[in-house]
């Protein structure tokens, strides 16, 4: 159990190449994304919610609301359809 002062340091990196036709439009997506993220890791370190089913289902809805172009893809980023 983390106490209130510990720090935790989390690193992925990932490494894509990417040549999309809508450049403007990859780059809002992955700063709605990256703000969504931000908005995701708050709400799991002030309310303790460390697994992942507690946070989907604590803030999936309310993600939904915020960023529909992001829900689209389904839980998970998986294509939906």
């Amino acid at each position: 159990m983390l106490k209130s002062r510990e720090i935790i340091h989390l690193t992925h990196v990932e490494t894509i190449r990417l040549f999309p036709k809508d450049r403007a439009g990859l780059l809002a997506y992955l700063e709605r994304f990256n703000a969504a993220c931000d908005w995701l890791s708050a709400i799991a370190f002030r309310e303790g919610l460390w697994h992942w089913l507690p946070l989907q289902r604590r803030t999936y809805p309310e993600l939904r609301g915020k960023v529909p172009t992001l829900s689209r893809r389904g839980v998970g980023g998986h294509p939906q359809g």
